[in-house]
């Protein structure tokens, strides 16, 4: 199952940071909100597809 999101970053650079720290800092945030968001999304779908093989099986009896 293939899912499609789009994504609108916005981004304020700190006037006190370089524009490398403040991307920098940035980029380690977003990683961290992505894994969340595909763990997230793996444990929905493996959800979904127990739930499905429960209900054949349930239906196959």
């Amino acid at each position: 199952m293939a899912i499609e999101q789009k994504v609108i970053i916005r981004v304020e650079i700190d006037p006190d940071m370089s524009k490398a720290a403040a991307v920098n800092a940035f980029l380690k945030t977003f990683d961290k909100d992505v894994k969340k968001s595909n763990k997230s999304l793996n444990d929905m779908s493996n959800g979904f597809s127990r739930g499905l093989a429960q209900a054949a099986g349930t239906a196959a009896k």
